[in-house]
């Protein structure tokens, strides 16, 4: 299985468990010339009721220190969760790391 298709792969169960929960979620698409982020940094923006999640999914590791100080540093009103879901092989349920 190539790289893409495994990311797109979890990027579809993890839309699919919070979907299963309640949120409406909305999923950044692949394009033609590669993935487009939301604002270059999140997968999936999830709503339900008053609470947000902003999602960036990854597989088997997360992501460098780099993207990680920018996740920091964006700007969201309060209620809003920034999360880091990474799936690892052959496991059935993400590690989510609070940003």
């Amino acid at each position: 299985m190539s790289a893409v298709a495994k990311g797109r792969r979890n990027q579809r169960r993890t839309t699919k468990m919070l979907e299963a929960i309640g949120f409406k979620c909305v999923t950044a698409r692949f394009g033609r010339f590669g993935p487009t982020d939301f604002f270059g940094l999140w997968d999936c923006w999830c709503v339900k009721d008053d609470e947000w999640l902003l999602i960036q999914v990854s597989t088997n590791q997360r992501k460098g220190l780099e993207w990680r100080e920018q996740a920091g540093l964006f700007v969201c009103p309060a209620g809003v969760k920034k999360e880091e879901w990474v799936w690892v092989d052959y496991e059935k349920e993400p590690k989510i790391y609070l940003i």
